[in-house]
């Protein structure tokens, strides 16, 4: 079964006028969610619609560094009195900005290489799987901390619609 390990240790600041939070202690999420295939230079997440489970006994660990910022989950203040970025849904946001930088970096990385228009579109699809994976964690994430389904819902559906910008500019 998926877990939290470890509590949660972080420094309140400021980033301009908005809140961040930088982790005092590491932080760590085991899945058994993930599960990776290996085609050529690329690392690409399984798109089977039914998300397909680890088989292993070891889980996938999410390990997200002391020293971390994050602002836990970006919504809109004017949707504040019915979902706060800092809820029950806390831990997840976290594990979900650490992965989404994951797919930012590795989107840069690969666009880097592209030769062609084809890889450019590798590219594209490598970070879109990318993407729904992380939002699927997030999910899960938040199904461990029992999260209502009614806000779980809304986040997955705000994720799906405008991620991209989140990935494309670091969350900005």
């Amino acid at each position: 079964m998926s877990s939290f390990t470890k509590p949660l240790i972080l420094e309140y600041g400021l980033r301009g006028d908005e809140p961040v939070y930088k982790l005092v202690e590491p932080f760590e999420y085991y899945t058994f969610e993930v599960m990776y295939s290996h085609q050529g230079d690329m690392f690409y997440p399984f798109t089977d619609p039914f998300f397909r489970r680890n088989t292993y006994s070891t889980p996938f660990v999410i390990t997200v560094p002391k020293g971390f910022v994050t602002n836990f989950a970006s919504i809109p203040k004017i949707f504040h009195s019915i979902l706060t970025p800092d809820g029950v849904h806390g831990k997840a946001a976290v594990i979900h900005d650490k992965l989404y930088g994951e797919v930012r970096r590795d989107f840069k990385d690969n666009l880097l290489h592209c030769k062609s228009w084809t890889d450019i579109i590798i590219a594209q699809e490598f970070m879109e799987q990318s993407k729904l994976l992380s939002d699927k964690i997030f999910v899960e994430a938040m199904d461990v901390l029992k999260v209502k389904p009614w806000k779980k819902s809304i986040m997955f559906t705000m994720l799906r619609l405008f991620g991209f910008s989140a990935i494309l500019t670091g969350g900005k």
